[in-house]
């Protein structure tokens, strides 16, 4: 071919019968390369020997072109318009989105998936039991395009004089569902229309937001100070007995009943004694002192009080020490 379209230096071409009296084309490759390898002794010829039928009846194979059939039948039916969106009937209702990096809000209306699918399967089921039978056609299209839009490996392989396709069910009902797949790619990937584009503006705080965020953030600075200020004064040091639970207690400004005959102090209105953990007492001085409980129950710490290097007591054992 190099010698027929020009591609090399001095290209030679020769006719002739053969020993059988058959035409031939003996095409000789006159390129630099090729001459030096053929003088080197690296290649037995510097020309090819081709039947002419063969050669000239050759045909690579012609993709069709399914992308603008595609277009068209869009375009016919309405689903696309001349300015490339969908059309009226195949639209719902707008609704409002924003940008996923929330600098622009639009207008979207989304694509009648059901709808688009309705109107096509008529074209899709036509064209594709058309390329069926046409076995080269089917070959290129699953080759070039179908084949990217099918589970890794799928091959299509022809029917045992099965009547309507050259291949068998299998294969028919992959290249049918690539082909739809294909089809539905890019109108699924458009979604619907998008219009009026709008940047959003952010307002400026109004002085009322300003002085509510303000003392949010000083409730905030208040808070926490706080809790760090209760948590070293509820610590497990300050709560080895009752008298030091009443004594912190009092220290606090907080209501501290306690009971003829009895060991029991109350606090918060929840009662404390001896045999309770450190844990439920820190826990009862926090919420008594301002602090949710949740975040008392997170403060508490462990129920267990250590007592010497290897042993640990319960603060009623602990208290009565």
């Amino acid at each position: 071919m190099p010698v027929r379209i020009g591609a090399t230096k001095n290209p030679e071409e020769q006719w002739f019968f053969d020993e059988n009296d058959n035409w031939k084309i003996k095409t000789a490759y006159t390129s630099d390369q090729i001459t030096q390898e053929y003088k080197d002794g690296k290649i037995k010829n510097n020309y090819v020997v081709a039947d002419p039928k063969v050669l000239f009846a050759f045909d690579g194979g012609k993709i069709p072109n399914i992308t603008a059939d595609k277009n068209k039948f869009w375009k016919e039916s309405g689903i696309i318009g001349k300015d490339g969106n969908f059309g009226d009937d195949y639209i719902q209702e707008p609704e409002l989105r924003t940008t996923e990096n929330g600098q622009f809000e639009y207008t979207f209306r989304p694509s009648k998936s059901a709808d688009i699918a309705a109107v096509s399967t008529p074209f899709i089921n036509a064209t594709v039991s058309s390329y069926l039978k046409f076995p080269d056609q089917a070959k290129s299209l699953w080759d070039h395009v179908l084949n990217d839009f099918a589970p890794e490996g799928t091959e299509l392989n022809y029917a045992n004089g099965q009547v309507g396709t050259a291949f068998d069910d299998e294969s028919s009902k992959a290249f049918s569902t690539a082909y739809s797949a294909w089809f539905f790619d890019d109108l699924n990937k458009k979604g619907g229309n998008t219009s009026n584009y709008k940047k959003i503006e952010k307002d400026e705080p109004t002085d009322a937001e300003l002085r509510a965020r303000r003392k949010e953030a000083k409730t905030t600075a208040e808070q926490k100070n706080k809790i760090e200020y209760l948590d070293k004064a509820y610590s497990i040091d300050n709560l080895r007995n009752l008298d030091q639970v009443k004594s912190i207690a009092k220290k606090e400004a907080l209501k501290v009943e306690e009971f003829e005959n009895s060991e029991d102090i109350e606090i918060g209105g929840k009662t404390i004694s001896p045999g309770m953990s450190p844990g439920e007492i820190r826990k009862i001085l926090l919420i008594a002192s301002g602090i949710d409980a949740a975040k008392a129950d997170e403060m508490a710490g462990e129920d267990l009080v250590p007592f010497g290097p290897q042993t640990q007591k319960p603060f009623g054992e602990f208290a009565r020490k």
